[in-house]
């Protein structure tokens, strides 16, 4: 069975984020495995994106426990940058070795930035959450951010994901376009 792990954005801690996606893969006889980045403090302001793709790393192990052979990950939003930081900085021989990834599919990753993390910082988020708001990550996810442009020149060369055998895949887009939409019976 392919175990996949979904990787959430900014905040989130359910399997909606996906919609019917989890849903689907699920039928199709995929193990899946969320982790919820907002279980891993993403809206306290002194965390920052290093701080959870080490949680992620534990969580990962965690899930792998003694279980080896191939996994695949599927992100949404914040997710997206998490997960390339995590092969960057946690993924490393050792653990391929164990614990293949195979595919990385990121949704409406932030790869350049998100015109929406400004929101994150305002009075009317902090009334939302009632408390913190994630501060340091909201700053990476800033347009043209420091982070998001070392990250993606480290990314561009290749040398992160080629050479360990990961395919990456990148969906983008901030409008649903309702005419490509499938409905609940599988048509369009």
């Amino acid at each position: 069975m392919q175990r996949v792990f979904l990787i959430h954005g900014w905040s989130v801690t359910e399997t909606t984020t996906y919609q019917a996606l989890h849903l689907k893969l699920a039928k199709q006889g995929f193990d899946l495995r969320n982790i919820c980045l907002g279980r891993y403090v993403s809206l306290d302001d002194d965390v920052c994106i290093r701080d959870i793709a080490r949680a992620l790393h534990y969580a990962l192990l965690d899930e792998l426990k003694e279980e080896s052979g191939n996994f695949h990950i599927i992100t949404h939003s914040t997710g997206a940058l998490v997960a390339r930081y995590w092969i960057a900085n946690h993924y490393d021989d050792k653990f391929a070795s164990k614990h293949a990834l195979k595919n990385l599919l990121m949704l409406a990753g932030p790869h350049h930035g998100s015109r929406l993390a400004h929101h994150g910082r305002t009075m009317l988020a902090y009334i939302k959450y009632g408390s913190d708001t994630g501060r340091k990550l909201l700053e990476a996810l800033e347009l043209g951010s420091e982070f998001n442009w070392q990250l993606t020149a480290d990314w561009l060369n290749g040398t992160l994901w080629r050479k360990r055998g990961i395919r990456p895949y990148c969906l983008i887009g901030d409008r649903q376009d309702l005419h490509l939409r499938w409905d609940r019976r599988g048509g369009r």
